[in-house]
C-alpha cells in the first residue's frame, strides 16, 4: 500500500507542477501501477522486484518534497486567473517581408521618421490652390523647395476645370514663389499618363524616361527659373 500511495502522490504533484491537463496524472499512475503489480508477481528476492520497491519509496519522499512546490504553482495559477493575466498569449507577429493593406498611418510615421533624420533635406513645402467661381477647389499644386532646387510634388486640376488655364496659373505662381525663395530650377517627376506635354509647353525639358512596366514610363522634367 505504501508503494501505491507513493506513486499516487508523485503522479498528482508532478502533473500539478508541470501544468499538465486535468486528469493526466491518472495515466502516469496507471502505467506505474501496472509496472508495480507486475513486479509483485515475481518471487521474493528478485532483483527487478527489489528495484521497483526501492523506486516507489524514493518517489514517496520526492513527492513529499514536491508538496510546497505544487501548492505554490496552484496558488500562482489561481491568482493569475482572477486578475485576468492568464489569458492566451497574442499570436507572434510575422517576421521578414510583410504587406500592409492600409498603410496611411504607417506612411505618416515613416515620413515623420525620415523628416527627423534628414532635417533640412526635406525642404520647405508650398501649397497653392485655385478656387472656382462657386468657391469649390478647382486645382491644387504642392511644391517643395530644397536649397536652390524646387520640386513639384503634385499638380491636380478638377476635370471640369481643365483647359481653362487653371493648371498654367498654378504652375506659373509656383515658379514665381520658388524663385522668390532662392530656387534656380523647378522640376517634376512626370509619368506618361500625367500630361507631360503640358510641362513641355511650359518650358520644361525631359530627361531619360524610365520604363515602369505595362507600357508605362516616367521621366524627370526640369526648367531653369
Amino acid at each position: 500500500m505504501l508503494q501505491v500511495a507513493a506513486l499516487t502522490v508523485f503522479a498528482v504533484l508532478l502533473a500539478r507542477v508541470a501544468g499538465a491537463p486535468r486528469g493526466s496524472w491518472r495515466y502516469v499512475l496507471g502505467a506505474a501501477a501496472l509496472a508495480l503489480a507486475a513486479s509483485q508477481t515475481l518471487p521474493e528476492g528478485n532483483a527487478f522486484r527489489a528495484d521497483v520497491a526501492g523506486s516507489a519509496r524514493t518517489l514517496f519522499w520526492v513527492g513529499l518534497g514536491l508538496i510546497p512546490v505544487a501548492a505554490y504553482a496552484v496558488l500562482v495559477r489561481r491568482l493569475r486567473r482572477r486578475s485576468g493575466s492568464d489569458a492566451a498569449d497574442p499570436p507572434p507577429r510575422p517576421q521578414g517581408l510583410v504587406q500592409f493593406a492600409d498603410d496611411d498611418a504607417l506612411a505618416a510615421d515613416t515620413a515623420a521618421g525620415l523628416a527627423a533624420e534628414t532635417g533640412a533635406m526635406q525642404g520647405d513645402p508650398v501649397s497653392l490652390g485655385w478656387r472656382a467661381a462657386d468657391g469649390s477647389l478647382a486645382g491644387h499644386l504642392r511644391l517643395r523647395i530644397r536649397g536652390d532646387a524646387a520640386e513639384i510634388e503634385m499638380l491636380w486640376v478638377e476635370p471640369g476645370q481643365r483647359r481653362r488655364g487653371v493648371g498654367s496659373a498654378l504652375l506659373h505662381a509656383a515658379e514665381g514663389e520658388a524663385a522668390a525663395r532662392g530656387a534656380r530650377t523647378s522640376g517634376a517627376l512626370v509619368g506618361d499618363w500625367q500630361a507631360p506635354g503640358f510641362f513641355k509647353c511650359a518650358g520644361y525639358s525631359s530627361g531619360e524616361a524610365h520604363c515602369l512596366g505595362a507600357g508605362r514610363s516616367r521621366a524627370w522634367m526640369e526648367k531653369r527659373l
